[in-house]
């Protein structure tokens, strides 16, 4: 089966004319020779092959000699042009709410990007993906999303900005005052990744105005006009997973039931993907289990249920295997040493530099 080209809206390029004309560039010329309807401009939820929005962001830099040119897209352009999404994402209590909320519906608008987050101790990393044919430069199209990312914290944290680093893929420009001056921790490029870095404790802080009633209705709303767009097989399976393990009937074959193929062909798809069904159950697990102990108040036989374990204590042996302390000792803060076991931190952005060569 030939694999669909991925779409995306064309609210992907809001803030694309006020750029461009500055810059010396017809923005309209420039997006018809990419094969886009300019008059859809007005239309933002009108769809497009993702690769030639792409595409079009690249000639204009090129022609107007502005690599920076899809993170000044960032800086003009609204939250509002991710459409009901930016609703929701105001009326999360934490960024790290928003993000996770941002992570499962931007595929809506683009289904080409994907947002990954790893939490690694001191630093959360918000690694950006793009699922496009080989070869398709994504020079600005990384610019263009990190730099909405950095746009989301700033929105949430009034006058002044949380420290945020910034890994990018591609090669540092000339002038890279731009990107130092939004992402004050530290940049990197030509690294092996595009990635906002942002500190764990501003991702997880609480707003002052929490309305848990106002979250739970916006999210509701959301999901009634932009439904989830699914990423992979695997994370079909891990939707799945994650509905069945409170129920205690969390299998591979009631999975591959649910998904309608045999067993053997969701083992192909995740092994295709890097993945086993095991893997995949112990990564839910490990997620659900860190939000669930996080989140405090919560009964360890309550999350022992939620989690699929039949008692209590094969829930603690697992946690155990898993993190090298009881689910108790986690709660509290992990022994010293313990961390450093089971979390890698990234590099620091401190010793990054701010200027590299080449």
């Amino acid at each position: 089966m030939t694999r669909r080209e991925p779409r995306a809206r064309y609210a992907a390029l809001s803030g694309f004319v006020e750029v461009c004309r500055p810059a010396g560039v017809d923005p309209l010329a420039t997006m018809r020779a990419h094969g886009l309807d300019p008059a859809l401009l007005d239309q933002p939820d009108s769809w497009a092959g993702a690769d030639a929005i792409m595409a079009t962001l690249e000639s204009a830099a090129r022609t107007a000699g502005c690599p920076t040119l899809g993170l000044r897209m960032s800086r003009v352009r609204a939250l509002s042009s991710l459409g009901p999404v930016s609703l929701a994402l105001q009326a999360e209590s934490t960024l790290e709410g928003a993000l996770d909320l941002l992570g499962r519906f931007w595929p809506s608008y683009n289904e080409a990007l994907r947002l990954v987050m790893r939490d690694e101790g001191e630093w959360t990393r918000a690694i950006i993906r793009f699922h496009v044919a080989s070869g398709t430069p994504l020079h600005q199209a990384s610019d263009l999303a990190a730099g909405v990312l950095r746009s989301l914290a700033a929105s949430r944290s009034g006058t002044q900005p949380p420290d945020l680093a910034l890994r990018l893929r591609h090669r540092a420009p000339e002038d890279v005052s731009e990107y130092e001056q939004l992402f004050s921790a530290g940049v990197e490029f030509s690294a092996d990744e595009d990635a906002v870095l942002v500190r764990t404790r501003d991702l997880r802080a609480v707003q002052a105005e929490e309305d848990p009633q106002r979250r739970a209705y916006a999210r509701r709303y959301l999901e009634s006009v932009a439904p989830v767009a699914t990423e992979s097989r695997t994370d079909q399976v891990r939707s799945l997973v994650t509905v069945l393990l409170p129920t205690g009937r969390c299998s591979a074959p009631r999975v591959a039931a649910s998904l309608g193929v045999d067993r053997r062909t969701v083992n192909r798809w995740l092994e295709h993907e890097g993945w086993s069904f095991t893997s995949v159950v112990r990564d839910v697990r490990r997620q659900q289990a860190e939000r669930s102990l996080r989140a405090g108040g919560r009964l360890l036989t309550e999350v022992a249920d939620e989690l699929g374990f039949a008692t209590l204590s094969s829930f603690s042996g697992w946690f155990a295997e898993q993190y090298g302390c009881s689910p108790s000792q986690w709660r509290q803060g992990l022994p010293k040493g313990e961390e450093e076991n089971s979390r890698r931190p990234p590099p620091s952005p401190g010793v990054w530099s701010r200027r590299p060569t080449g």
